[in-house]
């Protein structure tokens, strides 16, 4: 399992970013531990990126598992009502 851990800020500035960084995951065929612990900014664009590696990541029949959860992250999920998407039930 190849762990991933989000940066502090997860905003439009910097979602290019965190999609190559998914998309380099999603390649190397892994289950993945994310980690959000850290995490002291997101908005909708980082959530959407997020959402759509899960499901891709789902849909090849890898796992995504969740390693930690800062508030300002289940905040925002939970405000978007990505739980059930983000496997964060």
């Amino acid at each position: 399992m190849r762990e991933f851990n989000l940066p502090e800020s997860c905003t439009v500035v910097s979602v290019r970013g965190l999609h190559r960084q998914l998309t380099e995951l999603a390649a190397s065929q892994s289950d993945v531990s994310l980690n959000a612990s850290n995490v002291t900014a997101i908005d909708a664009a980082s959530l959407q990126t997020l959402t759509a590696f899960i499901i891709a990541q789902n849909q090849s029949g890898k796992k995504t598992v969740w390693t930690g959860c800062s508030a300002t992250f289940t905040d925002a999920v939970s405000l978007l009502g990505l739980k059930e998407q983000l496997g964060l039930l």
